[in-house]
């Protein structure tokens, strides 16, 4: 079995990694180098963090579901990579460079995703010049 909608399986895993984002930790700061007084960082912690996460998720799980109409299913995905690149944006002014690994990866899935719905835009107005 061939999969033949691979930007499908390219947006789930964008979105999981944004999920991932939200969910696990991001990082830690010690006080005393004791893991005792170890204090981690969350994205619940920061709101407009978290926002974003889960908008950029769900508009990627939406993204999925608009196949029929691949104009509009290119626009919510680059707009779910604008939510990523700000989540970019939010973990480097606060200096977590750990969690910066999540909305990277989602973002490299997001334009691979994004590249395929081209690709398969240019393949059916090619089969439509046919007919």
């Amino acid at each position: 079995m061939v999969i033949q909608r691979w930007q499908s399986v390219l947006l789930f895993l964008a979105a999981i990694f944004m999920v991932l984002l939200c969910v696990l930790p991001l990082g830690g700061v010690s006080d005393n180098g004791s893991p005792e007084s170890l204090t981690c960082f969350k994205a619940t912690n920061m709101l407009p963090l978290m926002i974003v996460g889960v908008m950029s998720a769900i508009m990627f799980v939406i993204a999925i579901f608009l196949f029929k109409n691949l104009n509009l299913q290119k626009r919510v995905t680059l707009a779910a990579c604008i939510l990523v690149v700000a989540s970019i944006a939010i973990l480097s002014i606060t200096a977590l460079w750990i969690g910066i690994i999540w909305p990277i990866l989602a973002l490299i899935a997001a334009i691979w995703a994004y590249m395929r719905i081209s690709a398969d835009q240019k393949l059916l107005s090619s089969y439509d010049r046919i007919r």
